[in-house]
This record gives structure tokens, sequence and C-alpha cells, in this order.
């Protein structure tokens, strides 16, 4: 996002969601503001995600999109089956603030060409979400 005030509610949002974690009031709130300023800057795919976010954090009361998947490889550049990757133990909560504050990151630099990647993979996953 492009707006100096835009990035510094986007700053508010992770600054929040890192100490207090996924409190849907209080975030929610600040992403309905936040979601006039993709409308402003006439970037369809990050207004629409951003409703997405709040849409979903309201109706299920957390975060539960997973961070898109990095491809494991190995040494010398083959793909590791993801039966291979070691799986490492995690804390739902951690995850769902880990991954909430990656999109916020990537909303925060959407210009970037890969970032729109992901983004859009995001979307996805939102819209196809069902619990």
């Amino acid at each position: 996002m492009k707006k100096l005030e835009a990035r510094k509610l986007i700053a508010k949002i992770q600054r929040d969601l890192l100490e207090s974690g996924v409190r849907c009031e209080s975030i929610v709130p600040d992403l309905k503001e936040l979601r006039p300023y993709g409308i402003e800057e006439k970037d369809p795919q990050v207004t629409k995600v951003i409703r997405l976010i709040y849409e979903h954090l309201e109706i299920y009361r957390g975060f539960y999109i997973p961070l898109p998947e990095d491809e494991a490889v190995d040494e010398e550049g083959f793909l590791i089956e993801k039966e291979e990757v070691e799986e490492e133990t995690s804390n739902p909560l951690n995850e769902q603030v880990e991954s909430l504050n990656y999109l916020l990151s990537l909303i925060s630099n959407s210009k970037n060409k890969m970032n729109r990647a992901e983004i859009n993979e995001y979307k996805e996953n939102l819209m196809a979400y069902k619990r």
C-alpha cells in the first residue's frame, strides 16, 4: 500500500497481533478501517483480501489459513517429498498469528510481483475455506 496512513494502520494491526494474538474484536475494526485504502488505491485484489480476512475472522473467530508452503529442496536442488520433510510440533495459535502477520506484510508491499502471487494464493484459500 502506498499511503503512509495505510502502512501505519497495518503496522498497528501487526503490533496488536504479535502482542495479543488473534483478537478479533480489535483486529476486525482495524481491517475495516484499512479496506477503504485499497479502494482508494484502486487495488481490487488487496481490497477483496482485506474483506475476506475480516469476514473469516468474524465467522470463525480465528485465522485458519496456513502460510503458503515453500517447496522444500535438498542440497542438490531436488524437490523433497512432503513425507520426507520433518514435521515440527507447532502451536495452532502461533500459526494463526504468523500466517496473518505474514499476509499483512504482503499487503503492506502489495505492488511486489511475488507478494501479489502470494496474496492471490491467500485469497483463493480464504474463498475456499470451510470449517
